[in-house]
């Protein structure tokens, strides 16, 4: 029997991201400030536009070890090298009782979340974007990197439309 998600849904989450974007996007017209390059405002309509809804915690989440805190992105990347092609890297959002936190966590062949990085718990809400671990340990630079906000290198996945053949997963 699975976990189900249950204090915010995935939805939810979505709905607090884009008005989040619309936010940032009144406040730089007011400015009159120029709005960023490329076809995504930011991270946040990024993952609003792009991801995918993870409704329930795996069945076989039990399995994996809990790793270090405010390490998601390598913690992520171990479990899903380690899992040899059973478990997906997966990076967006998550809410977890605050506010929603830019996270990332892996996932299983059903879609089941496997979070080795926060505490296990049932009332998460998470939408991300699975991308293919090649692709993460190739643009990735340091253990704890995340796929999305590479700054150093000026945001390249928010500059075009995703590539989901050379990026992502389908979910």
């Amino acid at each position: 029997m699975t976990e189900e998600l249950n204090i915010w849904n995935s939805e939810e989450l979505r709905g607090y991201l884009d008005r989040s974007v619309n936010a940032w996007k009144t406040v730089r017209e007011k400015s009159k400030m120029k709005a960023p390059p490329g076809h995504y405002f930011n991270l946040e309509d990024f993952v609003a536009q792009e991801g995918c809804a993870f409704g329930h915690i795996s069945k076989r989440s039990h399995k994996y070890v809990q790793r270090a805190m405010k390490a998601c992105f390598w913690n992520s990347r171990c479990v899903v090298s380690a899992a040899r092609g059973n478990l997906t890297y997966v990076e967006g959002y998550c809410f977890s009782g605050l506010i929603p936190i830019h996270h990332a966590w892996a996932c299983d062949q059903d879609g089941g979340v496997v979070d080795t990085t926060l505490p296990r718990g049932p009332a998460y809400a998470y939408l991300g974007i699975p991308f293919k671990i090649e692709y993460v340990k190739d643009i990735t630079s340091s253990e704890n990197c995340s796929v999305i906000d590479q700054w150093e290198h000026r945001w390249p996945l928010l500059m075009e439309p995703l590539d989901k053949n050379r990026h992502a997963v389908a979910a």
